[in-house]
């Protein structure tokens, strides 16, 4: 009777110590979901950006350390994957284009979000560039390879040229890519054939000839045929390509004249009216830009004097260890002063009007 007693003390000693012991794995299991629940998701913030060349309004968006980018009616342009994104806008050659970022390589989307050159091209710095004919192509450089290397409006590759830098020139309807070294320039044609080689003629450029070809000179007298033709595609499309504004700072008039037929039994026609012409004169002035001061908001916050907390994303709680406490940076706000206004929303700027 003493031996069974023993047997059944033992027995629920046991129990309750396996039964201790699946109690303290629960909590732990319940621990890891919430912090990989956190990790996967967090807040995305948008920063509204206003371009000073041309006007364009987008968002920059940001989720933890990625970026990406939305138009103003809400269309996404690039998505939240690469570690920068910026709008590229030159008014001097016309081009405009997002560029993005993904390590130490470049990207390149249209406007309307299609992805022209992708990061894993490898590619460390992209231009596009255009002509007054309003062709592009873009000028790439790449790790591990010398010079520069050309690629049409769609992304292809056309050549490598052992040059500092290359430039889309026209000349009438003529387009050429001229290219530079230190002092040297050369020329090419389209489909990416060296038609001048690197030489010391400064800023060459095609002329057309009295049989209608188009030649460049070399040396002085001697002429290399020239051709426009292409297989490559040089035409912008999704907004590559914009067309700059000009702007006139000095009077301007124009001209329209009209003729009324005199009648040839009126013999009383005025002097001044000789041959029975009218002719009116119409006037436009413009006067000079003024410089105003305009509120600009400032591009980090657009305008709202605070963004997110970098902290913590925005979420106003942070895991320290195994623990989840209150952000000391922003003290569980989840938002903090802006890091470019410092909470003062924008600055006012001189603009010319």
């Amino acid at each position: 009777m003493k031996q069974r007693l023993l047997l059944m003390v033992l027995a629920l000693g046991m129990c309750s110590i396996s039964g201790g012991a699946q109690t303290k794995k629960q909590p732990a299991k319940r621990q890891a979901t919430t912090t990989r629940s956190t990790q996967q998701g967090g807040q995305v913030m948008k920063f509204r950006q206003v371009e000073e060349d041309d006007g364009y309004v987008w968002y920059l968006l940001k989720r933890g350390n990625l970026y990406g980018a939305r138009d103003e009616d809400g269309n996404n342009i690039v998505p939240i994957k690469y570690d920068g994104v910026s709008y590229e806008c030159f008014s001097g050659n016309c081009t405009r284009f997002f560029c993005v970022r993904k390590g130490e390589y470049k990207g390149a989307y249209t406007r309307m979000g299609t992805l022209v050159i992708s990061p894993d091209r490898h590619y460390e710095e992209i231009t596009l560039d255009g002509n007054d004919l309003g062709m592009i192509f873009w000028r790439v450089k790449k790790k591990g390879v010398k010079g520069t290397i050309i690629l049409d409006a769609k992304g292809r590759e056309i050549f490598t040229l052992d040059c500092d830098d290359a430039s889309m020139g026209a000349k009438g309807d003529c387009a050429y890519i001229w290219f530079w070294r230190g002092d040297m320039f050369g020329i090419s044609d389209l489909n990416g054939n060296v038609v001048l080689p690197l030489c010391e003629i400064k800023y060459p450029s095609p002329y057309k000839g009295n049989d209608g070809s188009w030649y460049v000179k070399v040396n002085g007298e001697e002429k290399v045929n020239y051709s426009d033709l292409t297989k490559f595609d040089y035409k912008p499309y999704e907004n590559l390509f914009w067309i700059k504004k000009t702007s006139s700072s000095s009077s301007s008039s124009s001209i329209t004249s009209s003729s009324t037929a005199s009648s040839s039994g009126n013999s009383n026609s005025n002097s001044s009216n000789s041959g029975g012409g009218t002719t009116t004169v119409v006037v436009e002035h413009h006067r000079d830009p003024i410089p105003v001061q305009e509120w600009q908001a400032c591009f980090g916050c657009g305008g709202m004097g605070t963004m997110g907390c970098d902290n913590c994303g925005g979420s106003g709680t942070k895991y320290i260890g195994d623990r989840l406490h209150r952000c000391s940076r922003c003290n569980g706000q989840g938002i903090i002063p802006c890091n470019i206004c410092y909470g003062s929303k924008g600055k006012y700027v001189t603009v010319y009007r």
